[in-house]
């Protein structure tokens, strides 16, 4: 994603190198010796998908500081949204949109209809207009049923994500912060895991809090599982309770560190 970070990693500046999961995918570069990864993240033949050599932590291998909303709780009408009406939160970059998800966005839409998908702008102004165009052969009124916001600063977007009936993880590429920061306002998540890194990575947070609720395993799963989310009060509250319970297993965890200080380690010894 970045010209000069793409070149460096064809450079062999140090005796061992090593990529992880900011750009979730194989460098291919033969100066990258291990791949950093989480085996709660990766699938059974997931060495098949990379040039390097994946190196798999026990845990998450990250150390998340857990957010917190600041200052009073928001509602939906402080970001626009109408409070009569359902929130299917999808805030992720807008390439994450991959036509396959369109699918699922339609069933929820097409069953709910007090439902409406909501989507934050991107600066790039033709992104918008191209999403929406292609929206608009697939879903219902996509015009008036998508809403766009603008980007959030943090304190806000931890604010959207707790005001939202349910967030949308799109597939094959998944969210990763955002899924940090919807666990830690305890709104749910549903996810699809995919076969690469780039689909897994909720579905490890999951896996590490030992919840498999909000996990689907089809594309009509997902849309079933989102529409109860948002619309079965005692399920929705079930689940949120489970996050609250589980989810501080996700954050500020220093068996993480370790489990990586001992990977640096055993690299430098070998």
């Amino acid at each position: 994603m970045d010209s000069l970070s793409q070149t460096l990693c064809y450079s062999r500046l140090a005796p061992i190198q090593a990529a992880t999961w900011g750009h979730p995918n194989t460098t291919g570069s033969p100066a990258i010796d291990y791949f950093i990864s989480s085996d709660l993240a990766e699938s059974e033949d997931a060495q098949d998908h990379y040039s390097e050599t994946l190196i798999r932590l026990p845990s998450m291998g990250v150390y998340y500081e857990r957010p917190v909303l600041a200052g009073p709780k928001h509602d939906k009408a402080h970001f626009g949204l109408d409070p009569q009406r359902r929130v299917y939160l999808c805030p992720q970059t807008l390439f994450k949109f991959h036509p396959d998800f369109d699918e699922v966005l339609r069933g929820i839409l097409e069953a709910d209809p007090v439902g409406d998908l909501v989507v934050i702008r991107s600066s790039t102004s033709q992104w918008n207009e191209d999403l929406l165009r292609r929206w608009e052969r697939v879903l219902p009124d996509a015009r008036n049923r998508v809403k766009f916001l603008a980007s959030q600063p943090r304190p806000e977007f931890l604010h959207l994500l707790s005001v939202a009936d349910v967030i949308l993880d799109p597939f094959p590429f998944c969210g990763g912060n955002t899924s940090y920061e919807a666990i830690a306002v305890g709104t749910p998540v549903i996810t699809l895991p995919g076969k690469y890194l780039r689909g897994r990575l909720t579905h490890a947070m999951y896996q590490r809090m030992q919840m498999t609720q909000p996990v689907a395993t089809t594309p009509e799963d997902y849309v079933q599982l989102a529409l109860q989310t948002a619309t079965d009060a005692s399920f929705r509250a079930d689940l949120v309770q489970a996050i609250h319970q589980t989810g501080p297993t996700l954050f500020d965890n220093h068996d993480d560190v370790q489990a990586y200080e001992t990977m640096l380690k055993q690299l430098f010894d070998g």
